[in-house]
């Protein structure tokens, strides 16, 4: 965070040598708001925007969201879908399987500190509680 309260953002330039660098980008919304807290019309508008602004500015389709503050229910994982969306995470650190909703996938925490040992022990933990 930024002494005057903000997060920094990356600008067009930066977005652009991450992807020819082989970064992948999805979607965070513009606002960062909290889309279980929107009213159904004005989530689906900031999904479908963000969505779109990114994907002119990337040149490719846009097909992954993450939810910001991980907040989300059934309504907000439709509206997503109908915004484009093919999949889309949650921040909550275990292994997903074969029935776990495209848009509502886990991530596992990983950082510049974590290690290859540490990296293996949270997927087996994360294995071994989703019953793989």
């Amino acid at each position: 965070m930024l002494a005057n309260g903000k997060c920094p953002r990356l600008g067009p330039a930066e977005i652009g040598a991450m992807q020819a660098g082989g970064i992948l980008f999805g979607s965070h919304t513009c606002t960062h708001g909290s889309l279980i807290d929107m009213q159904p019309t004005e989530a689906f508008l900031e999904l479908k925007r963000s969505r779109t602004i990114l994907m002119a500015l990337l040149g490719r389709p846009v097909v992954t969201l993450a939810y910001p503050y991980n907040k989300q229910n059934s309504t907000v994982r439709a509206l997503a879908r109908k915004a484009g969306y093919e999949a889309a995470v949650l921040g909550r650190g275990r292994a997903n399987s074969r029935w776990t909703n495209p848009r509502a996938l886990m991530r596992i925490g990983v950082d510049a500190h974590t290690t290859v040992e540490a990296l293996g022990h949270l997927l087996t933990k994360s294995r071994r509680l989703a019953g793989l």
